[in-house]
This record gives C-alpha cells, sequence and structure tokens, in this order.
C-alpha cells in the first residue's frame, strides 16, 4: 500500500506540467486583484489610466526629493498633470452613457475641467511672478464646488423617494459641515497666520468634506464598494493629486 501511494506520488510529479494551464490559473489569480470595473474598460482608457498613474507618481516622487528652490515648479507639474489625467479619463467615461449615468459623469467631467483650469491659471500666475492671495486661479474651484453639488444631486435623482431624498441631503450636510468644523479645529492657529494658510485650510476642507457627504450618497444609494467606471478614476486622479 504505502509502495504504490509513493509510485502514484513519484508519477504525479514525473508528468509534464500543461503549461497553458499553469498559466491561465496564473494570470487568473493576478486578474482576481485587479476591478472588475478597470477589466471592463476599453484598452486605450486602461492604458491612459496605467500610463498617467505611472508619470504621475514619478512626478511626486520628484517633489519629495527636489530642492527647496525646484520644488514649486514640479508641484505645478504634478497638479496639472493630474487635472488634466483626471479630465481626460472623465470625458472617455462620458462615452456610452444615457440618462442619470451620463448626468453624474458629464458634471464630475466638468467639475475635472474647471480644476485643470484652475491649475493652468496658477500655473501662468507662478510663471510671470503673481502671487495675490486670493487669486483669479481660485474662481474656477468655486465652479468645482457647483460642479460637485449638481452631480451629487444627479446620482440622487430617481433613486429614493422624496422624504428619503431630503434626509440624504440633511445628512450630507451634517457630514460636510462636522468635517469642517473638525479641520477648522485642529488646523486654525496655523491656516489663521498667514493667508495662503487660510486657502490651504479651504482647500483641504473642501475635497475632505466632499469626500465624506459622497461615501453617505454611495450607502443611500446602496452603490457598491469597489472602483466603479472610468470616472472612479477621474476622482481617484483629484485624489491623489491632492
Amino acid at each position: 500500500m504505502g509502495h504504490g501511494r509513493h509510485a502514484n506520488r513519484r508519477l504525479a510529479f514525473s508528468q509534464p506540467r500543461d503549461h497553458a494551464t499553469y498559466r491561465g490559473g496564473l494570470i487568473g489569480g493576478f486578474s482576481g486583484l485587479v476591478p472588475a470595473a478597470f477589466r471592463d474598460l476599453s484598452a486605450g482608457t486602461r492604458a491612459l489610466i496605467l500610463v498617467g498613474l505611472a508619470i504621475l507618481v514619478l512626478l511626486m516622487a520628484h517633489v519629495a526629493v527636489s530642492p527647496a528652490a525646484d520644488s514649486t515648479f514640479w508641484i505645478r507639474m504634478e497638479l496639472t498633470f493630474a487635472a488634466a489625467l483626471a479630465s481626460a479619463v472623465g470625458v472617455r467615461s462620458i462615452g456610452g452613457t444615457t440618462g442619470r449615468v451620463r448626468a453624474v459623469r458629464g458634471w464630475i467631467t466638468a467639475g475635472m475641467g474647471l480644476w485643470l483650469l484652475g491649475e493652468l491659471i496658477r500655473s501662468l500666475e507662478w510663471a510671470v511672478g503673481v502671487d495675490a492671495i486670493p487669486a483669479l486661479s481660485d474662481v474656477p474651484f468655486v465652479g468645482v464646488l457647483v460642479c460637485s453639488s449638481v452631480a451629487y444631486s444627479a446620482a440622487l435623482r430617481g433613486q429614493l423617494r422624496p422624504g428619503e431624498v431630503l434626509a440624504v441631503y440633511l445628512d450630507g450636510a451634517i457630514v460636510f459641515f462636522a468635517t469642517a468644523a473638525l479641520m477648522v479645529t485642529m488646523f486654525s492657529e496655523v491656516a489663521g497666520s498667514s493667508m495662503v494658510g487660510t486657502v490651504d485650510l479651504v482647500y483641504a476642507i473642501f475635497f475632505l468634506a466632499t469626500t465624506g457627504a459622497t461615501l453617505l450618497l454611495d450607502m443611500a444609494v446602496r452603490a457598491e464598494r469597489r472602483p466603479h467606471g472610468a470616472c472612479w478614476w477621474a476622482w481617484y486622479c483629484w485624489a491623489l493629486a491632492s
């Protein structure tokens, strides 16, 4: 009996392995780590996201190791490239969509476009030596806030009963202003020391508070907890750069 088991084991190890099956299983195992929504994107969009994120990571690394005298240039490059990448991915995400999905992605993409406009104006201001705070480059970010609000509303449209929609708006406002209050409490002393610090705090409040309110929106409409669609990657570029 023992000799038979050992012989079978040796026979199994000595048989040639089906390399196609092995390779397919290996690739399948790695593909499980990639969100299904990303695999569903077109090859062009996937390439744009991967190459763009790789360049963005390199720019961020360069900012981290650059001398202080050169850091501003590379920061401007990083933020402008991130805005351009997010806008491009957002535009590609709109194609083939209709109705509510098209409205949500359209408004998000419009916000990304205004973010890009603001970064381009800010880079021009830096190049010509304009250091006014607040500056013309801050104006497009007001439009980003408006686009985010309209996208929020479009995402809720037709998903809940009127009373539930009102509750989501109220809860979202509570999360938004609670986050803002926490940020002000933690960083008010630093922000109050200069106008630049105040503007930076306003941006941080906007990004973090909007993220918190959006998570509440996801739970309200029972959205699945995974990256979905190219427009999610546009938001990701925004968050990564900010």
